[in-house]
C-alpha cells in the first residue's frame, strides 16, 4: 500500500513493503531513496530515523525542508496506524520464539 507518491506536491514516495514475516513488529515502510524501516525502529525512534534521513541530505542538491520533514512524519504515522490496526498480522510474546516453543536460555 503506497502513502505518498511523487508528485508536484510531494517529495517522497513511501509504501508498506512486501515482505515474507507476518510478524506486525517486522512490516516495512519503505522509502524511495532513504531506505526501509521496520514498524519496530519507527516505534521505537522515530525522530531518530527522520533526523537520519533529514542529515542525509545535507550539502547535496535537494535538501528536505522541515515541513518536508514533517510530512514523511504524517506518512510514517499512517503506516504505524494501519500495521497496528491490521489483523493480518501477528504479535509475538517476547517470551516465545518464532514458532511459539518457550525460549530457556542459549544452547537449549
Amino acid at each position: 500500500m503506497s502513502y505518498s507518491r511523487w508528485s508536484e506536491d510531494c517529495c517522497w514516495y513511501t509504501y508498506w513493503c512486501v515482505t515474507d514475516s507476518m510478524v506486525r513488529d517486522e512490516q516495512e515502510l519503505c522509502v524511495t531513496g532513504d531506505g526501509c524501516f521496520s514498524y519496530k525502529e519507527l516505534k521505537d525512534d522515530i525522530k531518530g530515523i527522520l533526523k537520519k534521513i533529514k542529515d542525509s541530505y545535507k550539502g547535496k542538491e535537494w535538501e528536505p525542508t522541515n515541513e518536508q520533514i514533517r510530512e514523511l512524519k504524517k506518512y510514517m504515522k499512517r503506516f504505524m496506524k494501519g500495521v497496528k490496526n491490521s489483523n493480518d498480522v501477528i504479535d509475538l510474546d517476547p517470551e516465545l520464539d518464532k514458532v511459539g516453543h518457550i525460549i530457556v536460555g542459549k544452547g537449549w
